[in-house]
């Protein structure tokens, strides 16, 4: 029997913040709270079904009365770090947009609800990753009992460069292109040396512009 507020202690509960005591299992506002006044002065005999609104176990003696504890889950920030490099640890050129918002609040053991993207030319957003690389969406269920930051992750886009002789003429087996990622060397995709074997009457093969007609 409980005859002094002290009896009713407070648990912990990673995640949740206890509120206090219900005398409902299903209760979810604590009518008994820790460190208040909640004594019980009355003796309980064998065929007392009630105290106030305390429900009493008569089949035990003395008789019980159960107590259920009431949890609240605990809601944090998670905030959004567009990130300054790519998957291959090269730095971004340009910066991302800003995402919409910038933190959520979030529900311990609650999905995280709708994330908001970011975008930046070149690159293609992977989604967002916590601390330890693990992919988080919009149905990931957050389990932390503290705030957290999330990173965007970048894929440069793949490109085709083509090779126009610009007059002359390729040589034989030479490559007409090449597929390589934003951001990248020429000579780092499916070519790995730029052709060099080109003919034209009357001139030198000075090597490759992004201009046409350009001069070397």
């Amino acid at each position: 029997l409980l005859n002094r507020s002290s009896d009713l202690v407070a648990y912990s509960l990673i995640g949740y913040t206890f509120q206090g005591w219900s005398t409902s299992s299903t209760g979810s506002t604590a009518t008994l709270a820790t460190g208040t006044n909640n004594t019980l002065n009355n003796t309980l005999s064998l065929n007392t079904t009630s105290l106030g609104n305390l429900s009493v176990d008569n089949t035990t003696t003395p008789p019980t009365i159960n107590l259920y504890g009431v949890w609240l889950a605990n809601q944090h920030t998670v905030s959004f770090n567009v990130n300054s490099v790519d998957i291959n640890n090269n730095a971004l050129v340009g910066t991302p947009s800003t995402p919409n918002p910038t933190s959520i609040n979030v529900t311990f053991d609650q999905a995280y609800g709708t994330l908001p993207t970011t975008s930046l030319a070149g690159y293609t957003f992977n989604g967002w990753y916590d601390a330890s690389n693990n992919l988080v969406t919009n149905e990931s269920k957050f389990i932390l009992d503290s705030n957290q930051q999330l990173f965007a992750r970048w894929t440069p886009n793949q490109v085709t460069v083509n090779f126009n002789s610009n007059g002359g003429v390729l040589g034989q087996d030479a490559p007409t292109s090449t597929t390589i990622n934003f951001n990248s060397a020429y000579g780092s995709g499916s070519v790995t040396t730029l052709p060099t074997n080109l003919t034209r009457a009357g001139y030198v093969f000075k090597g490759w512009s992004t201009v046409q007609d350009d001069t070397l």
